[in-house]
């Protein structure tokens, strides 16, 4: 932990990486309350690993939406090889390298 995320870690309110990876999908979907959504993007402003995981999420979820919407069947799409899928669930089942 940097300086800066140990002096942002004694704010009330702070939200560990943990807390930020569980209400990310309803961070992504706008669900959140306004003070949710403030929390999430201090958490964002210090934690360059958060960010991005939470980039490329909020990315991923709209390629698929898309897709969805145009038609498409995202899970019908083979050039995913099921090593690749496998390695994501498990490297998230540990916490990934956040």
């Amino acid at each position: 932990m940097n300086p800066l995320q140990w002096l942002f870690s004694l704010l009330p309110g702070h939200i560990s990486c943990d807390e930020f990876d569980e209400r990310l999908d309803a961070y992504v979907d706008g669900e959140l309350s306004f003070t949710g959504r403030v929390r999430m993007a201090m958490h964002r402003l210090i934690c360059t690993a958060c960010a991005a995981y939470a980039a490329a999420y909020a990315k991923t979820v709209g390629l698929v939406k898309a897709s969805i919407e145009s038609g498409n069947d995202p899970t019908a799409d083979e050039s995913v090889s099921e090593d690749l899928v496998q390695d994501i669930l498990n490297k998230r089942m540990q916490g990934g390298n956040r």
